[in-house]
């Protein structure tokens, strides 16, 4: 049926031609590998400043409910143990402000891990920060009220 057809000629590589797919992969493969792997470096790093975030937000949440740093401070512990974050564990600070009535928690630390071969290590700073109003502020009436 498709005899009719001219035929193409079969064309023999020359020795030169036969090592230039080699010789592409062998240029490309490493670049290509360390896209995957910064990639895979940085997702890290969000998923860090994320997790601290979110343990910021609890800690300083249940840290105004309670009016207590160490009820904050257990939270932040908990929800970084749950984020499997634990490494941030010790850079955070949680404190009462009574002139503002809130509670504030800050996360600073470094992100020094990194992945990607042949650029050394990543030093990029993870930081967040969250402020709660304490729920039980309010004195209540003055005395002649009572």
């Amino acid at each position: 049926m498709l005899s009719h057809l001219p035929r193409r000629p079969s064309r023999r590589r020359s020795h030169a031609e036969r090592g230039q797919a080699a010789l592409e992969f062998a240029v490309v493969l490493p670049l290509f590998l360390m896209l995957i792997f910064a990639a895979i470096s940085f997702s890290i790093y969000w998923y860090q400043q994320a997790a601290a975030a979110i343990a910021s937000s609890s800690a300083a949440r249940r840290g105004g409910i309670e009016n207590s740093t160490g009820v904050a401070q257990s939270e932040f512990a908990e929800m970084l143990s749950i984020l499997s974050a634990s490494e941030l564990a010790g850079s955070s600070s949680i404190a009462v402000d009574p002139q503002r009535r809130s509670v504030i928690v800050r996360t600073n630390t470094r992100f020094s891990g990194s992945y990607v071969p042949f650029l050394g290590d990543l030093d990029l700073a993870i930081r967040s920060a969250s402020m709660s109003r304490l729920w039980r502020f309010y004195p209540g009436p003055p005395d002649p009220w009572e």
